[in-house]
């Protein structure tokens, strides 16, 4: 799922079996891109009781993957059992971008990162 420049919230959502065969976030990714940007540079998503299991496959972040600028809060969340072939197998978390600063991501209770593989960061990996 592409998220992008957006405010959304998700409750009770299971994301499996997908693949993002030449690109980044499997399961999800909240993307910021400098040339497309008008106005808007973030997103900010809520996620609770929202599960990222199971098979999905990245290249980054093969459960999410989210870009500078951008924001997800998120409780009761599991994210487990996902594969990146590179950075963050469950989550990767971009760096600081032209004009959308660093992505943030705050984490409420029941939180779970778990199962992941990767070659860098089974769980997530924060780019600098």
């Amino acid at each position: 799922m592409l998220l992008n420049y957006c405010n959304y919230t998700t409750n009770n959502t299971t994301v499996s079996y997908n693949q993002a065969t030449t690109g980044n976030g499997g399961g999800f990714l909240i993307w910021y891109n400098v040339a497309d940007a008008i106005g808007q540079y973030s997103s900010t998503i809520t996620a609770t009781g929202t599960n990222i299991v199971g098979s999905n496959i990245a290249n980054d972040g093969g459960g999410m993957c989210i870009s500078a600028g951008q924001n997800i809060n998120t409780e009761n969340f599991t994210i487990t059992k996902n594969q990146a072939n590179v950075n963050g197998g469950g989550l990767y978390i971009g760096g600081v971008g032209d004009l959308g600063g660093p992505a943030e991501v705050t984490t409420g209770p029941n939180t779970v990162i778990s199962y992941n593989t990767a070659t860098n960061g089974g769980g997530y990996f924060i780019a600098l």
